[in-house]
């Protein structure tokens, strides 16, 4: 195993421009094609371990509007619940206990909208602080779709960095 990996797609804009980076860099770094190799299960435990799974999953790619409403509902707003409640922070304080926060901490959350006459509040009962709210359901949909990982993820040994941000690469290379 190469001391550094790229996870991502070939055909990824992000991931070629990273990779091209690294290259006239002269690093050495192993490159994972997710869509050819997929996402091993233990490689997924270690960035969540590393980083919280709203980081991880990419709620903007075409692969997650594909994905059925249902499917990608509750994990939306599961997200924009643990930012509003429990987690003052949005959820930016296991990204700043890692070395990987950089890529990371410019992530923005859409605001989620008041509560008014056309639109109550949730009746559903609200997850307590410190519930590993949609953790479960972000790694079954990251396994069984891999695309649906934000990309390109750096992995060192002990880096996870999430997103192409090259003054945070050049840090931990």
């Amino acid at each position: 195993m190469s001391a550094v990996r790229v996870y991502g797609l070939a055909s990824c804009d992000r991931c070629r421009r990273a990779r091209q980076w690294l290259a006239a860099r002269g690093s050495e770094v192993e490159f994972v094609d997710l869509a050819r190799t997929g996402l091993e299960p233990a490689t997924l435990d270690r960035w969540l371990d590393a980083l919280p799974w709203e980081a991880l999953l990419n709620r903007r790619s075409t692969s997650w509007r594909a994905l059925p409403l249902g499917r990608r509902e509750g994990l939306a707003r599961i997200s924009r619940r643990s930012a509003k409640r429990g987690r003052g922070d949005g959820g930016q304080d296991k990204a700043r206990e890692s070395s990987g926060a950089q890529a990371y901490s410019t992530v923005r959350r859409a605001p989620e909208p008041s509560a008014t006459q056309d639109c109550p509040p949730d009746p559903r009962p609200q997850p307590r602080i410190g519930e590993k709210c949609g953790l479960d359901e972000a790694r079954a949909l990251m396994l069984e779709e891999p695309r649906l990982v934000k990309r390109p993820v750096l992995e060192t040994q002990d880096t996870v960095q999430v997103g192409f941000d090259p003054d945070a690469w050049e840090r931990v290379l």
